[in-house]
């Protein structure tokens, strides 16, 4: 992507946590969209606050568009703790549009921390942030002109390491399968795309 000149700027906090080793498989599950709209591109620009929630009612995403802002937020059932707070996920875009294309300008990955004060109000309030600690940023990408129909080649392992066959998959699902743990979600969020 950087040699086609659509990312210009490229972080990444090393020793974080481990990649992925392996294949991550996805299948359709009807799963239920509490209030909002899925992904659609006709409608990118328009604001929306969506949640989607799993089997279990607290395995859910919130996605949030302001544009030119999408901001995507896992909560989970099982959450992470550390040092007694509530740990999520947040994937965070910009775009721009030009004509009837659209391109990510910005998009990072951060981990939030919660009090469990604020965790228990974040389940149901859109608006509410994590406090607890400083968000730690695992990658940002700036400066860039990512297609939102931008198709990466992934290189993928089978369980005793040999290489499987190259793939492409759509930019922006790839970065959000790679941390989110409800792939179901993200699934059907962009069951349209």
């Amino acid at each position: 992507m950087i040699y086609n000149g659509v990312v210009k700027d490229f972080s990444v906090r090393l020793l974080n946590e481990p990649g992925y080793n392996g294949k991550l498989y996805c299948e359709y599950i009807a799963e239920a969209l509490e209030r909002g709209k899925v992904f659609d591109f006709v409608n990118l620009g328009d604001f929306s606050i969506s949640k989607l929630y799993s089997e279990k009612y607290e395995d859910c995403m919130w996605v949030v568009i302001n544009p030119p802002n999408i901001t995507f937020e896992e909560l989970c059932e099982d959450f992470e703790a550390y040092n007694d707070m509530i740990v999520t996920q947040v994937v965070h875009l910009q775009y721009e549009k030009e004509g009837d294309s659209a391109y990510i300008t910005h998009i990072d990955h951060e981990y939030v921390f919660y009090t469990l004060e604020e965790y228990e109000k974040r389940i149901c309030d859109v608006t509410q942030k994590g406090n607890a600690k400083t968000r730690l940023k695992s990658f940002k990408i700036d400066n860039s002109k990512i297609p939102f129909n931008y198709r990466c080649e992934i290189l993928r392992k089978d369980e005793n390491g040999n290489d499987l066959p190259q793939e492409d998959e759509q930019f922006l699902c790839y970065v959000l399968e790679c941390y989110f743990k409800h792939k179901d979600l993200l699934k059907e969020y962009f069951q349209k795309v």
